[in-house]
């Protein structure tokens, strides 16, 4: 006789256990093969950096926080997993602040590097992070080096992404200030002065992420006296003036909320220096089937079924339970 098979995702009735003094509690819904659930999607995206100041040269862009992502992480039903949301770091007058690492499932996320500080009297070398942060204007000041990929005793399954950020002081090529390293490419990348791309998700992209939506975790980029380099996709400041018109002057843009993207450079050539603009806090992004019981949560993420999935969005610290 013929082997009958069995659709283990057919829709069964929830798991109830239980506790002491007779209470009950639902774990989740079971397949047919008995299991409640036992891996979701992750996403996570730690603070970008701040922005270098500058005057008389340019300083660097902040590079975005670095990322993780797993399409399937082990979670224990009944377990409360804490969440921790990373804040962006401050433009400087010298060399901006690095992001603030996020967390969640064990999986730490490095948080962006600042970029140079290229404001006289005030000339700094750029600082590694998740993503690095661009070069300051002034002959040989380097870039950040992104460190996220570097991480260790990370979840199985589970990628990290973080470039480099840009720039050129090498003899005959001085003066030449570096956009932020992104989660998908190093700053500089094509053209000059502009922060590097972060990377796309297009399941998320209905309920986070940067212009264009989806994106996380672009660069900053730079401004000038005769350019303004674009932000990298996924948040990543401009560099503003004269790119920006509207603006008017030159000055500190930040990177949006919740995208992990880096501050702009600044440059401010007929006055006094001027701060870098703040790098964008970072967010944690769950997923799992809809199958599934919706999860208990803390921190007032926002939820959303998409009629396939939940889709959990925290910008703030909370804890989520299966």
């Amino acid at each position: 006789m013929a082997e009958q098979l069995i659709n283990p995702w057919v829709y069964m009735a929830p798991v109830l256990t239980t506790f002491a003094g007779g209470s009950l509690r639902r774990f989740g819904f079971t397949s047919a093969a008995g299991g409640s659930i036992e891996e979701v999607e992750l996403m996570v995206q730690a603070g970008g950096g701040g922005g270098g100041g500058g005057n008389d040269s340019q300083g660097g862009g902040g590079g975005a926080g670095g990322q993780t992502f797993a399409s399937a992480i082990a979670v224990e039903a009944g377990t409360t997993y804490a969440i921790s949301i990373g804040s962006g770091g401050g433009g400087g007058f010298g060399t901006g602040a690095n992001g603030q690492n996020s967390t969640a499932f064990q999986c730490t996320t490095v948080g962006g590097g600042g970029g140079g500080g290229g404001a006289r009297g005030a000339q700094q070398a750029a600082r590694a992070g998740g993503c690095g942060g661009g070069a300051a204007g002034w002959p040989g000041y380097s870039a950040g080096a992104g460190e996220n990929q570097s991480q260790q005793s990370q979840p199985a399954g589970v990628q990290q992404f973080g470039f480099a950020g840009g720039g050129d002081n090498s003899p005959g090529n001085t003066e030449k200030p570096g956009g932020g390293g992104g989660t998908a490419e190093r700053g500089n990348t094509t053209p000059q002065y502009v922060g590097g791309d972060g990377r796309e998700y297009t399941q998320y992209a209905p309920y986070g992420g940067a212009t264009p939506a989806g994106y996380f975790g672009g660069g900053g980029g730079i401004q000038g006296g005769s350019y303004g380099g674009q932000g990298g996709k996924g948040g990543g400041a401009h560099g503003g003036y004269p790119t920006v018109p509207a603006t008017g002057q030159f000055g500190a843009f930040p990177a949006a909320a919740n995208s992990g993207g880096g501050g702009n450079g600044t440059y401010n050539p007929n006055s006094g220096a001027r701060s870098g603009g703040n790098g964008g806090s970072g967010v944690v992004i769950i997923r799992h089937p809809n199958s599934f019981d919706q999860a208990t949560t803390t921190g007032s993420p926002t939820i959303s079924d998409t009629g396939t999935h939940f889709i959990y969005v925290f910008t703030g610290n909370g804890s989520i339970t299966f």
